[in-house]
């Protein structure tokens, strides 16, 4: 059957505007107006099919993932950000070649990145949270964007922080460019011709350091035998955005659930407690509202009738707050974690074969951030906490106000 909703070929029958103007209300009312957690809509001119609940998400990512492929490519819009060449709009043979070839680049340096975390990131963290950050995110960011030039392409920013500067910046006006996808041709003009320029400039800077380096960067020896546009495409991606803002995201998140809910004023902050603390920020605040893909032919995704071509927006934020399989779901409860029982999957970095190449990668520096911070920080709320669950949804989910909270210092006896 197909699934209830309008996907006509209409300009009023266009519904991507009014998603990115407020995601959140516009699954709800649909969900609402429905009564179903799937339902369809065009989305950038598309016929489209929405994902909510955990069970048709699941199939989707894992179960049937070999019906689908990858659906960033959309109108063009986003392989023009981040380079034709990104596995993120890549299908077929070629993906396992470039995810085994991206999992190289990013686990395959280990002393280099304990040493990076030792003595740049942890520090700089600790001394983040003693100068009390006016804007956590952004802090965290910053701190992030750093590790991730040193990491992979041995920019250190105590000895270049004017290009760090440079890079910052430009990183932040190539990412703008993806909220002017959905606006008018007139906006749009601008906005994303600005970010087109950007990623221009950012790729110019990422290979003049190529080609003056005394070696080459450990990024870019394991991708070489890809090509050069191929490595500096990833770096775009990795370094400009995904990385820092997914981590940023994923920090600030659990930070705050752990200074508004004080989980560890009820139990031993062990390694496996903070692990659950820090799975259940990402179940009710994954960096990525959701994701797309798109039919390789015709397929029943459970019930519903999908045909060849057609889109497929699944959405993380929902399924994770889906009541038939997270009990009390909007409520912060690490404990669910703890139980002994078979655990259900998380979406917050995708899943199934598709699933981020980062993914062990994020997890552990994050765990490793927060373990730093609540060994030697108790963390409170400045503000009330209705202040700190008003959410910006895109592109990547954070708390819409600055977040600042209060660091106060572990005293050691």
């Amino acid at each position: 059957m197909k699934p209830p909703g309008n996907d006509r070929l209409s300009f009023m029958g266009d519904k991507t505007v009014e998603f990115y103007a407020n995601p959140k209300s516009f699954i709800e009312c649909r969900v609402a107006k429905y009564n179903a957690p799937v339902f369809q809509q065009r989305f950038l001119n598309k016929p489209t099919i929405w994902l909510t609940d955990h069970a048709h998400v699941n199939s989707l990512l894992i179960s049937q993932a070999h019906n689908y492929d990858q659906g960033f490519d959309v109108l063009n819009i986003l392989p023009q950000l981040f380079g034709t060449s990104c596995v993120l709009f890549q299908n077929g043979p070629i993906v396992s070649q470039l995810r085994d070839v991206l999992a190289s680049s990013i686990t395959g340096h280990s002393q280099k990145f304990e040493s990076i975390i030792n003595e740049k990131v942890l520090p700089a963290t600790l001394a983040a949270c003693m100068a009390q950050p006016e804007d956590l995110y952004q802090s965290m960011k910053g701190i992030i964007t750093k590790m991730s030039l040193e990491y992979f392409f041995d920019i250190d920013p105590e000895q270049e922080p004017e290009l760090i500067t440079e890079i910052t910046r430009l990183s932040i006006e190539h990412w703008h460019g993806i909220m002017s996808i959905p606006t008018n041709i007139k906006i749009v003009g601008h906005k994303f011709q600005n970010s087109l320029k950007a990623k221009e400039r950012l790729t110019q800077v990422f290979r003049e350091r190529l080609h003056r380096a005394s070696k080459p960067p450990p990024v870019y020896t394991v991708l070489e035998p890809l090509g050069e546009d191929l490595a500096v495409d990833h770096v775009i991606v990795f370094i400009s955005a995904l990385l820092p803002k997914a981590m940023a995201s994923l920090l600030t998140s659990s930070l705050v659930q752990i200074a508004m809910h004080e989980p560890l004023e009820r139990r031993e902050p062990d390694t496996e407690f903070l692990d659950a603390i820090i799975k259940e920020s990402y179940r009710l605040y994954p960096p990525f509202f959701g994701g797309r893909k798109v039919a390789k032919h015709h397929v029943k995704l459970n019930d519903y009738d999908i045909e060849q071509g057609q889109g497929v927006i699944y959405m993380s934020y929902f399924a994770h707050r889906d009541p038939k399989v997270f009990a009390y779901p909007e409520e912060f409860v690490p404990e669910r974690w703890l139980d002994g029982k078979p655990q259900p999957n998380l979406f917050t970095f995708g899943g199934g074969p598709r699933a981020c190449v980062g993914e062990h990668f994020a997890h552990n520096l994050v765990l490793r951030i927060v373990q730093q911070i609540t060994a030697n920080f108790r963390l409170s709320l400045i503000n009330d906490a209705e202040y700190y669950k008003n959410y910006k949804w895109l592109p990547v989910c954070r708390p819409s106000k600055p977040v600042n909270l209060k660091f106060t210092p572990i005293s050691r006896r």
